[in-house]
């Protein structure tokens, strides 16, 4: 999504006259620029109020790039608000929902069974899974249609039932292997910088504006 923002800019711009127009490309290109970086900083508190316990790398995800004031007079002087490639692969069902299917065999959703981290992730990663099934009483493989990891009773126990059990065998289910995964949006990523730049751009143009002016030779 492309938010344009030159009548703003325009605007903005009118207010320098003769010998000041040749500061307007440095102008305009630090106002954009610190538009884009005040955005960047909006969608990362967002994320974090909007999401559940997002992690420090999803958060650094969200980048901004400065314009350049050699694009001035070409018209294509931009700045942009971005995600790296890596978060925005599993972001985009955040924002615009939509059925998330595994890379390879499936997906791993761990349960209440197992320890997760303070995001509510499974602790260690993909490495704990190894790690569980090398434990003598954990195994891999699907009981009553549920595919996943599975723990054993301790000798002379039997669960009572409950989530993650299958009857009065006691066996708890760690880590369930689903084929795909539903998401509805949750993270108005496009919106949010939107609203930003409209509440932001004509502040940070006036700031540039009187920054250029100081710098004039």
């Amino acid at each position: 999504m492309q938010i344009s923002v030159k009548s703003d800019v325009d605007k903005a711009l009118k207010s320098m006259r003769g010998l000041q127009r040749k500061q307007m490309p440095f102008a305009a290109a630090l106002g954009l620029s610190m538009t884009a970086k005040k955005v960047a900083k909006v969608e990362q508190r967002m994320m974090v109020r909007e999401l559940d316990r997002p992690t420090p790398f999803t958060i650094k995800g969200v980048r901004w790039q400065g314009a350049s004031k050699n694009d001035f007079k070409t018209g294509r002087l931009h700045s942009r608000v971005y995600l790296m490639p890596t978060q925005a692969e599993y972001l985009r069902f955040q924002i615009e929902g939509g059925t998330r299917t595994p890379k390879g065999t499936a997906i791993a959703v761990p349960t209440s069974n197992v320890k997760l981290n303070r995001y509510g992730n499974l602790a260690g990663g993909q490495g704990r899974i190894k790690r569980l099934l090398a434990k003598k009483n954990v195994f891999q493989g699907t009981i009553g249609g549920v595919a996943g990891v599975w723990q054993r009773p301790k000798r002379g126990k039997r669960s009572r039932g409950g989530s993650g059990t299958i009857g009065q065998s006691g066996l708890k289910l760690l880590v369930a292997y689903e084929s795909s995964t539903q998401y509805q949006p949750r993270f108005d990523f496009y919106g949010i910088a939107q609203r930003s730049v409209r509440t932001t751009i004509g502040k940070e143009m006036d700031k540039a504006i009187a920054r250029a002016l100081r710098s004039a030779k």
